[in-house]
């Protein structure tokens, strides 16, 4: 092991995991409903809510509202100003959709749907001093598990006799979490995040709770449902909450290597 400490940054910590974790089910929720064509106005609303909370955490993280207000104007450079942005979007094409049904609005909230999700997946890997979100494989890793969050939900509420796409999201949620923490790629400091407090373990643990829900595609839609939304939580939280180790910038006093 290096002779620098590694800690945990404390920028982003519940508060975000709160806007990961249900503003992406509900951007997640809508991609996947408009696709499977399960998109009524009770399960648009819902998704739209799941958004707003996620923006209300973003907020409150902010601590001000001159600050949250900033967030929206840097969208050339900026996944967080893009995440936002698309989850305003979307919000206000959902409502205007449910009070006023039309096609267009309804791909056009499923573009911005899908675009915040999108963000959120990038906006992570942006953040280049945490060596645990700074990989090319955590965009589409979150892609995927805010997918699975969303179909998880269809799954537990409307009990949706498509049994391929849990079966396709969670195959793909462990290869993309395998390949995560296996890429050739990482450094000695994404390594010690892995290995820091079992993480490796909590990710393993994911995994085998995402074969479960491949594993029950076949014979109860409701438990892979569950089982979806179960994964899919419990690796942001690994990766968002236990994960986020800064890179060190100077070895602790009286520490050798």
């Amino acid at each position: 092991m290096s002779a620098y400490w590694l800690e945990r940054q404390h920028i982003w910590e519940w508060l975000a995991l709160g806007n990961f974790l249900v503003g992406g089910a509900g951007g997640g929720l809508y991609v996947v409903a408009v696709l499977t064509g399960s998109a009524d106005g009770l399960l648009s609303l819902a998704a739209a809510g799941l958004v707003v909370a996620g923006l209300v955490f973003v907020g409150v993280e902010a601590g001000n509202p001159v600050k949250a207000y900033h967030v929206f104007r840097n969208f050339r450079q900026s996944w967080m100003s893009r995440e936002a942005v698309f989850a305003t979007g979307f919000v206000l094409l959902a409502g205007l959709d449910f009070m006023w049904p039309n096609v267009l609005l309804k791909w056009l909230a499923w573009f911005c749907a899908a675009s915040y999700v999108v963000s959120q997946g990038f906006m992570l890997a942006a953040a280049k001093k945490i060596p645990s979100w700074n990989t090319p494989l955590t965009p589409p890793l979150f892609i995927v598990l805010s997918l699975s969050a969303g179909l998880g939900i269809t799954a537990v509420l409307y009990k949706t006799q498509n049994t391929i796409a849990p079966m396709l999201l969670g195959l793909l949620t462990i290869v993309l979490a395998a390949s995560y923490a296996a890429w050739p790629g990482a450094t000695k400091y994404f390594k010690q995040s892995l290995m820091a407090e079992r993480n490796w373990v909590f990710l393993l643990f994911s995994m085998v709770i995402a074969a479960v829900a491949v594993a029950s595609s076949q014979t109860s839609i409701f438990l892979a449902g569950v089982m979806l939304l179960l994964s899919s939580s419990l690796f942001k939280y690994v990766i968002i909450i236990r994960m986020s180790y800064k890179l060190p910038v100077l070895p602790p006093i009286g520490r050798t290597a």
